[in-house]
Formats: structure tokens, sequence, C-alpha cells
């Protein structure tokens, strides 16, 4: 069964077709990164998901793609780029609970949630932005994040 019909573009694609598509060879994972990374950079400037980026995304997708390739995915979501909310530790990243004050503070290790993701081979894109400890369903935390114009005038829904 095809998941990931020919009109829908790279970032429109759960994760399912993106995985199928890895496999068939039509779509990298270094692609579907890229494509990612595309739109946070043009239009994440108002909605404000995400606080942090991984620096080592780009490397990471190409190491993935080479597997599928090879024909050798590291594990079932090798390769699958994935947020994750930024109360749950994950290392190279901060884990801000949506608080200024925590928000420059790399983590060492993942959380168990995390660290499951990445034995199975996802790929963290960055932080998903949350309202300051998870306790509101809108956010103020407009933390200078990975694109830099921001509008800091309003409270925002969180990035879930």
């Amino acid at each position: 069964m095809n998941f990931a019909p020919r009109d829908v573009t790279i970032w429109q694609r759960d994760a399912t077709a993106l995985l199928q598509t890895f496999g068939a060879g039509t779509t990298s994972p270094l692609e579907a990164v890229e494509a990612i990374l595309d739109r946070v950079w043009r239009l994440d400037q108002v909605p404000n998901a995400y606080t942090a980026l991984s620096g080592t995304l780009r490397d990471k997708a190409a190491a993935a793609a080479r597997r599928w390739a090879e024909g050798r995915s590291a594990g079932p979501l090798d390769g699958l780029p994935v947020i994750v909310k930024n109360n749950l530790v994950s290392a190279g990243l901060p884990t801000a609970w949506g608080n200024a004050a925590l928000a420059r503070r790399p983590c060492p290790a993942d959380e168990r949630p995390v660290a499951a993701l990445r034995r199975a081979g996802a790929l963290v894109i960055g932080k998903g932005n949350t309202p300051e400890f998870a306790l509101e369903g809108c956010t103020t935390f407009l933390q200078p994040a990975p694109s830099s114009r921001r509008d800091r005038a309003s409270a925002r829904p969180a990035a879930s």
C-alpha cells in the first residue's frame, strides 16, 4: 500500500509515508530534513514553534541517507525527523520548560522517551515551544530561537 502520494510534498508526509519513501529510495532523510529546515527558516517567524534546532541534524540525516541507500537502516525510524517538546530533556539541546532562565543550558543526556526515539533511529530536529513549565495552553515564552525575526508582542498557541 502506498502512503506517499506523489502530489504531497516532503514536509506534508506523515511518518509512515516518509519511511516508505526512504525505503523506496524516492526521498532521503537528508532531503526531508532540508525541506523541514527550509520551512522552519521561512515560516517560523510568527508561530514560534521551535525554541532550538539541532546543530548536528544535517550530518545525522546524511548518515541515515547513506544507510538507507546501502539497504541497512539503523532502526524502524531511521532518519525520521521529529520535534521534541521543550519539556522533554534532549541531549545537546536546552530544555527550558518555557522558562527563559533555563533556555541557555544544553542537557547532557536524553530523557527516556527521547532516548527511545533516537535508539529507533529518529532524528531530533529541535525543541518545540511550550508554555512556562507546561502549565498553560498558550505560551508567552518568546525566546529568540532558530529564526531571528520574531513578533514578541503577544501569546501564541503552544507547539503541540
